[in-house]
Formats: C-alpha cells, structure tokens, sequence
C-alpha cells in the first residue's frame, strides 16, 4: 500500500471516529434532556400543602415517594427562576460517585447534581454544599457561568430548595472563581463562626452584592467547573433567608 493510500484510510477511520463520537454525544444528550422532562414533569405535579402538619407531612412523604422510588439518595429539588437550573438533587456516601452517574444511577458524563457527603440530608448544617458539572451547553449547573456578569444577577438572586420537608429560599451574596485547591471552605462548618465566612466569601465576590448579611444563620453554597483559569471552579454562596408557605 502506498502512502497516498494509506493517508486515504487514516483519513477515512477518523472521520467514521468523529461521526460516532458526535452521535454518541447526541445521543447522551438527548437522553438527559429526555430524563430531565420526565422528572421535570413530577416536579411540576407539586401542589404546596397548607393543611394540618400532619396532613402536610403525609403529603410531602407522599410526594417525594415517587423520586425515592427512583433513586433512594434523592434529598431535593433546586431551582433558580428564569435559568435552566430546575433539577433533582442526591446525597452520596461520597463526592465522587454522583460525577459519573445521573438521578437514575446510569453511567453519564451529565452526573447529577450533589450534596456535599459530610452535609446533613435535612439541611440542618451551618453550612450546605451542592455540586454539579458545568456542562458547555449550559446543562446541569453550567447557567452558572452566566453569575459572573454582575447584569446577570437581577431576578435571578433566589436559589429555592424543596427538601424532603418543606422549600427552603436562599439569596445569593458572592460570586467567584477560584483555584480548585484554593476553597477555603469548610464543611459542614457547624463549629465555624458564620460571620467571619461571610465576611471571607462577601470580599472574594467579583462585584458587590447587596444582599443584607446582618442575621445568618445558614450558607447554601453551590459549586461548578470553570473553565477560565486551569482547574477553575466557579462558586457561589447565598444565605437562608426563610421557608417558604405556599
């Protein structure tokens, strides 16, 4: 076989490669976009109870049931108005296998999005660690780049979490991106003196919030891949500002 031929065949292979590997991605994709409508869709069957307290728990037990029954790790739902981020969350018994595999436990490069292991299931910690990948089509938590542009934020500074109890509001403070291995973050930080975190997190901010921080009692942190600096993390921090009724 002659070169020219031989530049013919290589040629030839990486083409058929490049077809697969794209229709493969479709394929993923497609998958988690027709997962993510099928929880979507539960979710969106949530109807806030205003009974009784008993009444209101057997409700919410009820409920939840049917993203337990899928995932027994499953712990909540997060979403931020008017961005994608409308997904169900997990607790592993570590932060790595949650990376790699969805809400349904299947092999995904999607993962799913997690709470930090050593977090208390009930939110009850000081401070609350969630994670997701930030994925280049904005899937998962990748609508998290969009908070670096402080234009962005208006409208969109309230993280809600349905636990398996009740719905959780948080208000964004900080906006940041960091060295991986330069977090400074403690979890689950029962023992860490809030105003002192808040101080560090608020002056770490790319540009001024004005979020008031003068009663915390609790901060959601949510963190991501950044791709602007070599093993960036994009990371933001909100405080607890109440349950929501209704």
């Amino acid at each position: 076989m002659n070169i020219r031929k031989i530049v013919r065949v290589f040629a030839i292979v990486l083409i058929l490669v490049s077809v697969g590997v794209l229709g493969f991605e479709y394929w993923e994709f497609t998958q988690f976009k027709e997962q993510k409508q099928e929880l979507v869709e539960i979710s969106n069957t949530f109807v806030p109870p205003v009974s009784s307290t008993d009444e209101v728990q057997d409700y919410y037990a009820e409920f939840n049931k049917q993203f337990l029954d899928i995932n027994k790790d499953y712990i909540g739902w997060i979403s931020i108005a008017d961005t994608e981020i409308d997904y169900p969350m997990v607790r592993g018994n570590n932060n790595s296998y949650y990376l790699t595999r969805n809400f349904y436990k299947e092999r995904s490069k999607y993962g799913a999005i997690f709470m930090d292991y050593r977090n208390a299931k009930d939110f009850s910690d000081k401070h609350v660690m969630v994670y997701g990948h930030a994925m280049k089509n904005t899937a998962m938590f990748g609508f998290l780049d969009k908070y670096k542009r402080s234009n962005y934020l208006a409208g969109r500074e309230i993280i809600e979490i349905r636990t398996l109890s009740g719905i959780r509001q948080y208000e964004i403070f900080s906006v940041y991106v960091a060295e991986a291995r330069v977090s400074g973050m403690t979890v689950p930080a029962n023992k860490e003196n809030l105003s002192d975190m808040v101080q560090l997190y608020r002056g770490r901010s790319l540009y001024r919030i004005n979020t008031d921080l003068s009663d915390v009692t609790q901060i959601l942190t949510l963190v991501s891949c950044d791709y602007s600096i070599e093993n960036g993390r994009i990371i933001i921090h909100a405080k607890f500002i109440g349950e929501k009724e209704g």
